[in-house]
């Protein structure tokens, strides 16, 4: 996702320059897959929204890169009308909108779980651009969910969204992971896992 791209950048750009890299876009579950048949030495994936992935299990291990919180966006007219007093519970009409590339539920069911049981949005859907979720966000047609540090970084002023936290969606804690498998010895792998672990 453009959020992942930022943990990447700033990974990638600190290793060694005879190391070379590729990089590929996929949804998590692909993600997933692909580690496991040895297609991929690592991905990074969201992790502890509303629900945490047992990766062990999975014969995998994860390195939490990036802790964050989530934040709603919604468009600044949207949110002027709604006042101070801005409630998740208000916006249960709207639908909620997230990217993702490839089909994937993994985004939808993280966000249902996170809610309160209370709220309940008819309509969590994926769009398969970025730039078609921040344009439907800014409009005031769909609001959408957004890590609250790296959003500060991907935000364009002309976008008019408006980032916060709603009163009755609190404590929104998740984690951005290196995943890999326990028995790849890439020697790239090792650095990057060094360059982690030692932050």
């Amino acid at each position: 996702s453009p959020f992942d791209t930022v943990l990447i950048r700033n990974l990638l750009t600190n290793l060694p320059n005879n190391i070379e890299s590729s990089i590929t876009e996929e949804g998590p579950e692909h993600i997933l897959s692909d580690l496991l048949m040895d297609k991929l030495d690592c991905g990074i994936l969201m992790d502890n929204y509303g629900y945490k992935v047992n990766f062990s299990k999975k014969k995998l291990k994860a390195i939490t890169i990036h802790k964050d919180q989530m934040v709603i966006g919604v468009g600044k007219q949207l949110f002027n009308k709604m006042g101070k007093d801005f409630l998740l519970a208000n916006l249960q009409d709207l639908p909620v909108i997230y990217y993702n590339n490839e089909e994937s539920s993994y985004l939808k069911d993280s966000f249902l779980a996170s809610l309160d049981p209370k709220l309940k949005f008819s309509y969590v859907d994926r769009t398969t651009s970025y730039e078609q979720m921040q344009l439907l966000v800014s409009l005031g047609k769909a609001i959408s969910f957004y890590p609250q540090e790296l959003i500060t970084k991907l935000s364009n002023p002309t976008e008019q969204i408006t980032y916060i936290l709603p009163k009755d969606y609190q404590n929104k804690k998740f984690q951005f992971k290196l995943i890999y498998k326990k028995d790849n010895h890439n020697p790239a792998l090792a650095k990057l896992i060094k360059q982690v672990t030692q932050k």
